[in-house]
């Protein structure tokens, strides 16, 4: 069994829609309709499954003389909302400051409305939304820090949703905390304890053992994967003692082998309300609830976003 680090978690933000003067642009005469066209898996995942459903979206498949293009757009509540969502949006089409060879989607706001034009050749169509006053997002501060905002009620809602209580109780019982939780303290040595990933799909759910750091350098998480049948054995073991409210025993061998990640590069932490979360732009919340420490994680798969929850004795 070996500690395994997470990569950075993320989930794209979609809020509801407004109505008037930023409507959407309308394409060029030029342009003709053509069959179902989805663009970059980026782009297609990011408007497929928004994790909260906006009042207005709208796909179009077009091509403008440069092949076949995939154009997305998303009304939001208001430009602030709007603004943040390009943000993220920007991070996860091109994972740089702005379109490269590799990655050509555009992505263009005007006040609440969000475009998406997703392509080998997005260029034709930008001069028909520039004109309207839609401006072209880039990353122009590369090494920009954006703290996300504390947890939302709505992601709460919906971890309550998925979370099934009969069989993940100590889960249950430590959400109950969270809304009156605060920023965790740094913690003495690592913790072990469970994460619960449920997916977008109804009755998607998986229990893995996984561990916790939080100290003055930021904060570092992970699971531990059984190789063997051994393993997979002590897994089970582990998870029902931690289920029924216990803690893994200190002299417990797995301790030492966390302890051995603990040297590696702490995801920077800021602290957002009552959780601390990343730095780097992922919806990530930790929170102290009293006995255990409180991770809840969303991110963006091919059917939707998944939801993670895990739990960590304090010790």
């Amino acid at each position: 069994m070996r500690p395994r680090p997470l990569p950075g978690l993320c989930v794209a933000l979609v809020i509801s829609c407004s109505h008037g003067a930023n409507r959407p642009a309308t394409p060029p005469a030029e342009c003709r309709s053509v069959p179902m066209y989805e663009g970059s898996i980026h782009a297609g995942s990011i408007y497929a499954q928004p994790f909260l459903e906006p009042r207005s979206k709208t796909h179009q498949s077009l091509d403008c003389g440069s092949g076949p293009l995939a154009v997305y757009t998303l009304e939001y509540a208001d430009s602030d909302e709007a603004e943040r969502a390009t943000a993220f949006f920007g991070a996860r089409l091109w994972g740089g400051p702005g379109p490269s060879a590799q990655h050509p989607d555009e992505l263009l706001r005007k006040g609440t409305v969000v475009v998406i034009i997703s392509g080998a050749n997005p260029a034709p169509l930008l001069p028909t939304y520039t004109r309207q006053g839609f401006q072209p997002h880039r990353d122009n501060d590369a090494t920009a820090i954006h703290v996300p905002q504390d947890i939302s009620a709505q992601v709460l809602a919906e971890v309550r949703k998925r979370l099934d209580c009969a069989t993940s109780p100590r889960h249950c019982a430590a959400l109950d905390g969270f809304a009156n939780g605060a920023p965790p303290l740094p913690m003495a040595r690592p913790s072990i304890g469970s994460m619960v990933l449920l997916g977008p799909g109804a009755g998607e759910r998986r229990e893995q053992l996984a561990w916790l750091i939080v100290d003055a350098g930021g904060l570092l998480s992970g699971d531990l994967r059984p190789e063997n049948a051994d393993e997979e054995r002590q897994v089970r073991e582990l998870l029902a003692m931690l289920s029924s409210g216990k803690a893994v025993p200190a002299d417990h061998p797995l301790h030492a082998l966390v302890a051995s990640v603990a040297r590696e590069k702490r995801r920077p932490t800021a602290t957002a309300g009552r959780s601390i979360t990343l730095e780097d732009g992922g919806d990530y919340w930790v929170r102290d609830v009293g006995n255990d420490v409180v991770v809840i994680t969303a991110f963006q798969e091919r059917g939707g976003v998944a939801l993670v929850v895990g739990v960590f004795p304090r010790g």
